[in-house]
């Protein structure tokens, strides 16, 4: 552990780290050199952390087994997805039917609710990569067009595929929404929504929340208007301009880098 967390343990019990993953802890499933370290470090500081992701095809439990495989500790309970976001808001708003474009493998969050695939009272839209053909996408547009409501779990444009950047579902619901001239209701970050989910779930709600991410659109301005402490990180998604664009964020070169910025904030 590093040294000043260890005689900082009882000040780090009264903090939370909520981590993105891709990008800031692992690239294409791979640890970011540090991750693993700094992820056992903070845990054994006693400071409370979360994993808060835009990934929509796979559940919580199923990515938390991905982090633990390649060393970076993480539990169930502490995953916070679009998906998982998604269902919880679409429960609350008690809509009277739905129609689904998401993963089957994300399907089981959303048992129960009562599917309608010509008239819903809302689309639900996750990344479904090849699926979105012309049909698809024209048929959404007129049911939104008609009055259903776009509920996106994310507006992510792109991400990282085997090396190459592939087009995410949120360039798909940015097409949508200006064809329609109707705003989609979005659940993953940068919407307070996945926050406030995280944030419920800590014992201590009210503690000091540090969010680090790559990517400003989504976790650097999604923790802003969610009146947390934005950290962003030099990999990912990260853009040497982007430093610039988000003054009010503290920067580190990596994830590796983190246990000296607390150890700085908690001395303040």
């Amino acid at each position: 552990m590093h040294w000043r967390l260890y005689y900082m343990n009882a000040e780090l019990s009264s903090v939370a780290v909520f981590f993105d993953i891709e990008g800031t802890l692992t690239h294409e499933g791979r640890p970011i050199a540090g991750a693993v370290e700094v992820l056992r470090m903070v845990r054994d500081s006693g400071a409370n952390i979360r994993f808060l992701t835009n990934i929509t095809g796979r559940m919580p439990q199923t990515i938390a087994e991905e982090l633990r495989t390649c060393g970076i500790p993480a539990k169930d309970d502490e995953i916070f997805t679009a998906a998982s976001a998604c269902a919880a808001y679409v429960r609350l708003r008690n809509l009277d039917t739905v129609r689904l474009i998401i993963p089957e493998e994300i399907s089981s969050l959303f048992i129960g609710l009562k599917e309608d695939r010509y008239h819903p009272s809302a689309v639900i839209i996750g990344d479904v990569a090849e699926q979105f053909d012309f049909k698809l996408l024209d048929d959404i547009f007129r049911q939104i067009d008609e009055g259903s409501e776009l509920i996106a779990m994310s507006r992510n444009l792109f991400w990282f595929n085997k090396g190459r950047k592939q087009l995410d579902a949120g360039t798909f619901v940015s097409a949508l929404e200006l064809a329609t001239g109707r705003e989609a209701i979005v659940c993953g970050k940068p919407s307070e929504l996945i926050y406030s989910m995280a944030v419920k779930s800590l014992k201590n709600p009210g503690c000091r929340i540090l969010v680090v991410g790559d990517d400003i659109k989504t976790d650097i301005a999604g923790a802003s208007q969610a009146g947390l402490e934005a950290v962003l990180v030099g990999t990912g998604k990260f853009r040497d301009q982007d430093r610039f664009r988000v003054p009010y964020a503290d920067f580190l070169p990596t994830v590796a880098d983190l246990p000296d910025l607390l150890t700085k904030k908690l001395m303040l």
